[in-house]
């Protein structure tokens, strides 16, 4: 329900919380779209869902019942037997029976993966520098902190 009041005249108007749940229902919970509707910012919306304690019940349960509602498609397609519904259900909601994909990075043949550093590059000259300095001294068993 959009608002036809002209834009300079919405300034600082105050919505009712009736006409922001309207907007909030009419939107399915979606702060920007039911801004765009009543023609304020978001950012008025969210700061009013801060401090009225309704408005903010009203975002939640309507995002709930939205979440309902895909959780219902999702069952009826794994009903229905498509595959990516059934894969997704057991992926989410099948993880503590051990239905989780797993990604394994390994090198050849199993192998750990080698990685290479070029500390100098990472470091900078002047600070490789030094660094190899004191590297070199612990590895003479002069005194020289490695890690400082």
């Amino acid at each position: 329900m959009p608002d036809e009041t002209p834009p300079d005249t919405r300034k600082n108007r105050r919505y009712s919380n009736k006409q922001v749940c309207e907007a909030l229902d009419d939107s399915r919970g979606m702060i920007r779209l039911a801004a765009k509707s009543l023609g304020c910012a978001p950012s008025t919306l969210t700061r009013r869902a801060e401090s009225e304690p309704a408005i903010k019940q009203k975002i939640a349960d309507l995002r709930e019942l939205e979440l309902d509602k895909s959780e219902v498609a999702l069952f009826e397609a794994r009903d229905r037997g498509e595959g990516w519904a059934i894969k997704f259900h057991l992926a989410t909601i099948g993880k503590n029976r051990g239905y989780v994909e797993r990604i394994e990075s390994t090198g050849k043949d199993g192998e750990p993966i080698a990685m290479i550093f070029d500390i100098e590059q990472i470091l900078g000259s002047e600070a490789f520098k030094e660094y190899d300095r004191k590297v070199r001294a612990a590895l003479a068993g002069q005194s020289g902190d490695v890690r400082s």
